[in-house]
């Protein structure tokens, strides 16, 4: 069965010769993983879409084991997070923790929204080190770890 979904790559492994497992992270299915045939071929028409950071609306085919990318569409592939050291840097910490703090399957929009605008800001050269703090903040609660600001959690002081 063939389905569609947004997504953004947060990372690619070589699976065999000429293929690869890609790593989505979307607004309908959350993180999932999909098979990218033929992907590391010179003239794959998938290799633009299979770049880290790449948002893009993807088809995939549904089959029991791992989904079959089949074809897409690059949406923004954040070209300019490449070009720089700390963005890059700071981009691949922030996909990170979404890898690391979601779940396979479980669909997040509210995050997946916050990535896309935290990766479009540090792309158009906002400050990286705020952008990471909030999206630290923004995942410890989607994880259920929401941090005690208001007082000091260990002797109550500041009620």
């Amino acid at each position: 069965m063939l389905k569609q979904a947004e997504g953004i790559v947060i990372r690619t492994r070589d699976y065999g010769e000429g293929h690869a497992i890609v790593t989505l992270f979307t607004r309908e299915q959350g993180k999932m993983a999909v098979v990218a045939r033929g992907v590391k071929k010179t003239r794959s028409r998938l290799a633009s879409l299979c770049q880290p950071f790449t948002h893009g609306q993807f088809l995939f085919f549904q089959t029991s084991g791992l989904p079959s990318l089949s074809q897409g569409e690059v949406i923004q592939a954040f070209q300019g997070i490449g070009r720089d050291l700390l963005s890059t840097a700071y981009a691949g910490y922030i996909t990170e923790l979404v890898d690391r703090l979601t779940g396979e399957r479980e669909p997040h929009p509210g995050l997946f929204a916050q990535y896309l605008l935290s990766l479009q800001a540090i792309e158009n050269g906002a400050d990286c080190q705020i952008i990471a703090r909030i999206m630290e903040m923004k995942l410890l609660m989607a994880a259920g770890y929401t941090p005690q600001l208001t007082h000091c959690s260990k002797c109550r002081a500041g009620e």
